[in-house]
C-alpha cells in the first residue's frame, strides 16, 4: 500500500476535524474562551477522526482510502456549517428546523460528494489538501495574534488597577462584631420608574415590602456603565476602568469579575469567608477559586452548547428530547433558594456573598412563580420580574433568621435596554443619544439595608462605582470616599466606550 496518500489525506481530515472547534475559539477569545479550555475538545475530535480513519482503511477497498477520508473530513467541517445556514435563512423568516434542515442537509450532501470525486483526481487531492490547510490557517492565525494581545493587555491591565484607599486594619474586637454582607446582583432588573413608563409595570408592593423591612431605595439610581462586564467590573473595583476608546480584551474584566479585585482582596485581608454564586455558565462570571465556596449550576457549560448549535443536534434535540437536553445542560440557573440553602450550611462568620443571579434577563427561563420553563419554552421579562422578586424576598427572610445585622445590599447591572420606541435599540453610541434614552438602560435598582449609624451615608442618586466604598467606610466606621459620578455609553458587540456626555 502506497502509505503517503493516506497519510496526506488523513493529515486534511484532521485539519477538516478540527477547524469548527478552531473557528468557535478564534471567534470567542476576546470574551474569556482560551485555548487551554478548548484543547481537549480539539484533541478529542483528532482522536475521534483518527479512529474512523483506522476504521476506513480496515473496512474499505484499498482504492478508495483516500477518497473516504476526505470525504469523512468534509463530512465533519459541513456537520458543523449547520449554524452558518440557519443564521443565514434565518434572516429570510426560515428560522424553523423543518424548514432549514432539509436545505442544510441537501448543502451537506452535495459537498460530501464533491469531495469525494475530487479526490479522485491527484490535483483534486493537491486542491483538497491545500483547501483544509487554508481553511484552518485563519483561525489559527486568529486564536495566535490574539493570544498575544490577550497577553499584552492583561499586563498593562494589571499595572494600572486602582485601589480604593480603604486599606485601614481593623482591631480584634471590631473583627467579632463586623457584619456578614450580601450582595445580591439582578440582572437587567430596571428602576421603578423606567418599568412604570417603559412596561406600565407598578413594581411599588415589591419595593413598598423591602421599606417595610428596613431597606433603602434609591429611587433616581444609575450605572456608570451600560454593558454588564463593565458596569460589575467597575463596581468590584470601586473605580473607574476604561472611558474611551474599544476594549479589546474582554477578559481581563471577566478576571476582576471571577475574583481579581480590590473588594475581595479587601474582604479576604478582613477575614471574611468568601462565597460567589453564578448564573448558568456565563464565562465572566464562573468560579476561579479566589472564591471560598462556589454556588454554581451542574451540568456542561455554555460552549459546548455552543458547538452544538453550530451542527443541528441543539435544534433536533429542542424537537424530540428536550428534556434531555434540559438534564444535559443544566439550563436551569442558580437561584437565591439554591443559595441560601448551600449558605445555610456555612457556620464560619463574617461572610462576603456575591450572587450574580442572571434573572430577569433573557433568556425568560421562569414562570412568575419560580417554575423553570422547558427549553422548547419562554417566559416574559416581566415574569422573570416576579419570579425575581419572590427570591429577593425569601432570601432577605433568610438572611433575617441567620444574620440578622447583615449588610444587603441588591442591583442591577443595568436596566432593560430595549422594549419600546423610545430606545435607540443596539446603537447606544449615536451622538444624539438623549439622557432619557440612557436612563432606559443605565437606571438600575438598587436597594439597601446598612446599621443605623451607616444610613445618612446613602441617597437617592446613588449610583454603582460607589457601592463598596460605602460598605466598606460602613464596616470601618468612616466617611465613605465617594468618587464623581461619571456615565459612558458602550456597543457591546465591538466594546467600543464613550463618555455619555463628552
Amino acid at each position: 500500500m502506497n502509505s503517503h496518500p493516506i497519510l496526506k489525506a488523513t493529515f486534511s481530515c484532521l485539519l477538516l476535524s478540527m477547524w469548527p472547534a478552531a473557528s468557535y475559539l478564534a471567534s470567542n477569545m476576546k470574551n474569556g474562551l482560551t485555548v487551554a479550555y478548548m484543547l481537549p475538545i480539539i484533541m478529542a475530535v483528532c482522536l475521534a477522526s483518527c479512529l474512523v480513519v483506522l476504521a476506513i482503511v480496515k473496512t474499505i477497498r484499498q482504492d478508495k482510502h483516500a477518497q473516504a477520508i476526505y470525504s469523512w473530513g468534509a463530512a465533519v467541517a459541513l456537520f458543523f456549517c449547520y449554524g452558518i445556514v440557519h443564521d443565514f435563512l434565518d434572516g429570510y423568516d426560515l428560522g424553523r428546523f423543518r424548514f432549514i434542515f432539509p436545505i442544510w442537509f441537501g448543502l451537506f450532501c452535495v459537498g460530501v460528494v464533491l469531495v469525494w470525486k475530487l479526490s479522485f483526481r491527484p490535483e483534486g487531492k493537491r486542491a483538497l489538501f491545500w483547501g483544509a490547510a487554508a481553511l484552518i490557517a485563519l483561525p489559527t492565525w486568529q486564536i495566535a495574534s490574539q493570544s498575544l494581545a490577550l497577553t499584552s493587555s492583561a499586563r498593562n491591565f494589571d499595572g494600572q488597577q486602582p485601589t480604593s484607599g480603604y486599606d485601614q486594619t481593623i482591631s480584634d474586637e471590631a473583627a467579632e462584631d463586623m457584619p456578614s454582607v450580601f450582595f445580591i446582583v439582578l440582572d437587567a432588573y430596571s428602576r421603578a420608574d423606567i418599568l412604570q413608563s417603559e412596561l406600565g409595570f407598578d413594581n411599588s408592593l415589591f419595593l413598598n415590602e423591602l421599606k417595610d423591612n428596613g431597606f433603602f431605595i434609591a429611587d433616581r439610581s444609575r450605572v456608570n456603565y451600560t454593558a454588564t462586564l463593565l458596569s460589575l467590573s467597575s463596581t468590584l473595583s470601586m473605580n473607574y476602568h476604561f472611558k474611551s476608546g474599544e476594549l479589546s480584551n474582554l477578559a481581563t474584566l471577566a478576571q476582576v469579575i471571577q475574583g481579581h479585585n480590590e473588594v475581595t482582596r479587601q474582604f479576604d485581608a478582613l477575614g471574611y469567608t468568601y462565597a460567589k454564586a453564578t448564573p448558568s455558565h456565563w464565562f465572566a462570571s464562573k468560579c476561579s477559586n479566589v472564591e471560598d465556596i462556589c454556588i454554581s449550576p451542574a451540568g456542561m457549560s455554555e460552549h459546548y452548547r455552543d458547538l452544538m448549535a453550530m451542527a443541528p443536534v441543539e435544534h433536533f434535540m429542542l424537537m424530540v428530547a428536550p428534556k434531555l437536553l434540559q438534564d444535559l445542560f443544566n439550563l436551569g440557573d442558580v437561584t437565591l433558594f439554591d443559595v441560601s440553602e448551600r449558605l445555610g450550611q456555612v457556620r464560619t462568620t463574617p461572610l462576603f456573598l456575591f450572587a450574580h443571579m442572571l434573572i430577569p434577563h433573557a433568556p425568560y427561563r421562569y414562570t412568575p412563580e419560580c417554575e423553570y420553563l422547558p427549553p422548547n419554552q419562554s417566559g416574559t421579562y416581566l415574569d422573570n420580574l416576579h419570579c425575581a422578586n419572590k427570591q429577593v424576598l425569601e432570601f432577605v427572610r433568610w438572611v433575617d433568621n441567620h444574620h440578622p445585622n447583615a449588610i444587603i445590599v441588591i442591583q442591577s447591572d443595568h436596566g432593560i435596554g430595549n422594549f419600546t420606541g423610545t430606545s435607540p435599540g443596539k446603537d447606544w453610541l449615536y451622538p444624539g443619544l438623549t439622557e432619557q434614552q440612557f436612563d432606559i438602560k443605565a437606571a438600575n435598582l438598587n436597594v439597601w439595608r446598612l446599621p443605623e449609624d451607616c444610613k445618612p451615608m446613602l441617597r437617592n442618586d446613588l449610583t454603582s462605582i460607589n457601592t463598596f466604598r460605602i460598605v466598606f467606610a460602613c464596616i470601618h466606621g468612616t466617611a465613605p470616599e465617594m468618587l464623581g459620578d461619571e456615565f459612558f455609553v458602550s456597543n457591546y458587540k465591538s466594546m467600543l466606550i464613550r463618555p455619555l456626555r463628552e
